[in-house]
């Protein structure tokens, strides 16, 4: 699974992108209408240039199928940060400090949050934006496709 969304992240074939979504959607609960009011994906890096933000588009068509909105921009990445592939789990939390924030708070106030990444290696980015969405969101849960083979769970 790393490597099929790994694929897509480095080629963007469209066709991947539908069948990485739909995965995404047998992994969610069928009743995802009546568990999250917005879907939020996390953000990119901005200092690292991409041709395209391949966990936004998939949380483009997960909204799409499932008819939950999705709040694209309002969770940003401020600051670029190193990579954290190098970095152990302490190392990771601290590398993200203060790198995530909310811009219009008002628009996930008491909403039930789905908040979409794609490879789950230590967990310190899905921390990181849960603990920036859950000031103003009512609940926060995150979901990914793939863990990755390097995992370090200090």
């Amino acid at each position: 699974m790393r490597k099929l969304i790994l694929l897509y992240k480095l080629s963007g074939i469209e066709p991947l992108k539908n069948y990485i979504s739909d995965l995404y959607m047998n992994s969610i609960d069928e009743g995802i209408r009546k568990e999250y009011d917005i879907i939020v994906p996390v953000p990119s890096d901005p200092g690292r240039k991409k041709v395209f933000e391949p966990v936004t588009e998939i949380a483009y068509v997960i909204s799409r199928l499932s008819g939950v909105e999705i709040s694209i921009g309002n969770l940003i990445k401020k600051k670029t940060t190193g990579k954290q592939s190098s970095l152990n789990y302490n190392q990771r939390l601290k590398n993200l400090n203060g790198a995530f924030m909310i811009i219009h708070p008002e628009k996930i106030k008491g909403k039930r949050v789905l908040l979409i990444d794609d490879v789950y290696t230590t967990g310190t980015t899905i921390k990181k934006c849960s603990i920036v969405l859950k000031k103003f969101a009512s609940s926060v849960y995150a979901v990914t496709l793939a863990r990755s083979s390097n995992i370090n769970l200090e």
